[in-house]
């Protein structure tokens, strides 16, 4: 009898380590993830204003054509915004660049709607 209490507590500590070994690997993991999320956030705001910036300086049709190579999506027009992959991009009147979304969707402004 005393054995068999003796591996049944046995069986209840180890199955309870191993939960709380879970639970710590799952915080760790979490905490990770979001961490690489906020770096690829700040990454595509840092490369959306970085190519606004460089944009201003170039014409419409050659930014277009260079975004263009780099996704085998067609670009197309949509709410103001020519989309090429992922990115949209809004010009002005004189087809300067003058906002580029994935930045769009943190902002209450609404210059570019996030793609479909």
């Amino acid at each position: 009898m005393k054995l068999i209490i003796a591996a049944l507590v046995s069986l209840l500590v180890g199955t309870n380590a191993f939960w709380i070994y879970q639970a710590v690997d799952s915080g760790i993991s979490t905490s990770y993830r979001d961490q690489n999320i906020f770096e690829l956030n700040e990454t595509a705001t840092q490369l959306a204003l970085t190519l606004t910036d460089v944009g201003e300086t170039m014409p419409r049709t050659e930014f277009i054509n260079i975004a263009s190579k780099h996704t085998k999506f067609e670009p197309f027009e949509k709410d103001g915004c020519i989309w090429v992959g992922w990115i949209g991009l809004k010009f002005n009147e004189e087809d300067k660049l003058i906002y580029v979304s994935p930045e769009a969707a943190n902002q209450a402004d609404g210059l570019c709607a996030p793609a479909p």
